[in-house]
């Protein structure tokens, strides 16, 4: 569910040219390849938005137990940025712009989520198993 919230808020088709320069076709805005400043983090915008769409994915996996699968999902959860920022960046008609700090700020997102799944998967370990009889 959480990779269908991602998608849907990242790949949706936006208002043709908002926040993008028409003179740069095909260009990807790399201005920002580090965190966030802590203002950009005070209020709602996209860089909070970017971050906290990741975080129930990375809690998600975080709560799965150790597998090739879940190592797999979690390579996957961690091309997604990329992947999303290369489809913003060759698919001009979603209106959306190609941007590292988005990159930056989803991996952001995954990474605080995978430490408070880790968190609770450690102090809650019988976390999601069937109660058995007299349990």
């Amino acid at each position: 569910m959480s990779a269908g919230v991602i998608l849907a808020g990242t790949m949706s088709p936006l208002d043709a040219g908002r926040g993008l320069d028409p003179s740069h076709p095909g260009s990807c805005d790399l201005s920002r390849i580090g965190l966030a400043p802590i203002e950009e983090l005070l209020g709602p915008g996209d860089v909070l938005g970017n971050i906290v769409m990741f975080i129930p994915l990375g809690f998600a996996i975080a709560l799965v137990p150790r597998s090739r699968r879940k190592a797999a999902v979690l390579a996957a959860a961690v091309a997604l940025p990329f992947a999303i920022e290369a489809t913003q960046l060759v698919v001009v008609s979603l209106g959306r712009a190609c941007e590292s700090a988005d990159i930056v700020d989803n991996l952001t997102g995954l990474v605080i989520g995978l430490a408070a799944g880790a968190v609770v998967a450690r102090f809650a370990p019988t976390l999601g198993r069937p109660v058995g009889p007299g349990g």
